[in-house]
């Protein structure tokens, strides 16, 4: 693997992967994540708060427990073992980001919640 350095654009990046992996101890919401799911990829990250608000266990994805890296090296091999399944959760990650954490849908719940709509 190659690291490729920054870039303005991710969506070149995300386009050639098949899953998009976040090992992470602690995020709020992460963004990166959701424009992972935009793009129909699978999800492989760890169970920290906020990160396990993007996945559906065996659905979307997986989560496996922080600072577990021989566990994640797991999920990644059955991704790589496992082609039509990670297409299939990538389907799947589309529409879960596109049911619930569409722009509109959400500021719509927030005007509603905070009695403005």
């Amino acid at each position: 693997m190659d690291y490729k350095g920054a870039t303005n654009d991710v969506r070149g990046h995300i386009n050639a992967s098949q899953v998009f992996v976040l090992p992470s101890h602690h995020e709020g919401l992460p963004r990166s994540t959701l424009e992972a799911m935009s793009m129909g990829r699978a999800i492989l990250t760890t169970d920290a708060i906020g990160c396990r608000e993007t996945v559906l266990e065996g659905v979307n994805g997986f989560m496996v427990p922080v600072g577990m890296p021989i566990k994640l090296a797991e999920k990644m091999v059955f991704f790589i073992e496992n082609s039509e399944i990670t297409r299939i959760m990538g389907e799947e990650s589309r529409k879960i980001v596109v049911n619930r954490f569409d722009v509109v849908k959400v500021n719509k719940d927030m005007l509603r919640i905070l009695g403005i709509a």
